[in-house]
């Protein structure tokens, strides 16, 4: 398969359901997915819509919106990061899921212009994986993006403090 040959796949949003293990229909049309993510969605009558942010088990920080229309179980060993601010997958504090090199977040909004280290990252391993050389930019080369990421982390701060 192309995972198994060292592809990478990217999905973002609820297209990320199809490479679960199910999806539970509120029609009862419920279907199997992929499988490749040990996951199972359960669709919801509400839409949520917000900003996430969420750390990777790394420690990298990531950031964009959200427009989620089911529930996520994921299996504990392939969750993708933890909720900073924002709903997430269940309510539990998690983000997203990996195996290998398919990642699934909920994030959009465009994730990977938002955060560019991130997307770098993901070029550098499969570069890596192909063999052939990278050079990761520099900290200072995202200057604007890292300025928008602080700008909207303390927009999240005031925003959380007039929920409390």
């Amino acid at each position: 398969s192309w995972l198994e040959n060292g592809g990478h796949i990217f999905v973002t949003g609820t297209s990320g359901t199809i490479f679960g293990q199910k999806v539970e229909r509120i029609n009862a049309n419920d279907f199997e997915g992929l499988g490749l993510l040990k996951l199972t969605a359960k669709e919801r009558r509400m839409i949520l819509g917000n900003d996430l942010h969420i750390e990777l088990a790394d420690g990298m920080e990531v950031m964009g919106s959200q427009i989620q229309m089911a529930e996520y179980t994921v299996d504990s060993e392939q969750v993708l990061g933890k909720i900073l601010y924002g709903h997430g997958n269940r309510n539990d504090g998690t983000e997203g899921a990996q195996a290998g090199n398919l990642i699934w977040t909920n994030l959009l909004g465009p994730v990977m212009v938002k955060n560019p280290w991130w997307a770098c990252r993901i070029l550098a391993d499969i570069a890596d994986r192909k063999g052939l050389a990278y050079t990761m930019p520099e900290a200072s080369d995202f200057e604007l993006e890292s300025a928008s990421l602080k700008a909207v982390k303390e927009y999240l701060i005031l925003k959380q403090e007039k929920k409390d």
